[in-house]
């Protein structure tokens, strides 16, 4: 005959363990934060930029702070724009930043738009950006290998929208729309930057009041 009272105890032990598992899993991913996504507080803000010149990029006043890497990128009504993009290629310009830090943008456009971090090359970087046709803004790692899909957020469609793409020491954190999304990575080394990033069919993508933070 079955004991019951053993049954009830296994269990209890099974619930315990499991139990056990989602705690520290989640005490770590939290500690793993680095304060930083924690103690908004403690950032420094290095860059804010409006884009109030006009033109393309590269040239004189606001645009000298911002380098094109791939595609063309002009200025238009106050807005970051792509003038000539290539639907084979992310178009991509990005500023002097720390390794550790946070950018925000206010991005608009029905296209996949968004914002970089850890960016080394056009083939090594972190990027959340703006995916239409699911009504989500997706994470994603690229590297020579390939690009890494690293989760989502909630999007609202047909609006302006201000987000955020924070790197710690060990970690990535997308802020969309009051969600966060939490993403463990391998500890960022050597120099890189932070920037903007349109995805294949970019001419309704608009970046504006743009700002770039250290923190500690």
């Amino acid at each position: 005959m079955t004991d019951p009272a053993g049954a009830n105890r296994g269990w209890i032990s099974v619930f315990v363990a499991v139990l056990f598992v989602i705690t520290v899993s989640g005490v770590f991913a939290w500690a793993m934060r680095d304060d930083l996504v924690q103690n908004p507080d403690t950032k420094t803000v290095l860059l804010t930029e409006s884009f109030g010149h006009s033109g393309e990029f590269g040239g004189d006043a606001g645009g000298s702070r911002w380098t094109p890497a791939t595609g063309e990128w002009g200025v238009d009504t106050g807005k970051a724009i792509v003038t000539d993009g290539n639907d084979l290629a992310p178009s991509i310009i990005v500023t002097t930043a720390p390794n550790v830090g946070t950018i925000g943008a206010t991005i608009g456009g029905t296209a996949t738009c968004g914002i970089v971090v850890r960016y080394r090359s056009p083939s090594d970087y972190v990027a959340l950006h703006r995916e239409p046709e699911y009504g989500v803004w997706n994470l994603i790692a690229v590297t020579s290998r390939g690009s890494k899909f690293l989760g989502n957020l909630p999007d609202s469609p047909l609006m302006d929208v201000h987000a955020e793409l924070t790197s710690g020491r060990r970690i990535v954190e997308a802020a969309v729309l009051g969600e966060s999304l939490t993403v463990v990575l391998d500890e960022v080394e050597g120099d890189s930057s932070m920037g903007l990033i349109g995805i294949d069919d970019v001419a309704s993508c608009t970046w504006d009041d743009v700002t770039i933070a250290s923190v500690p």
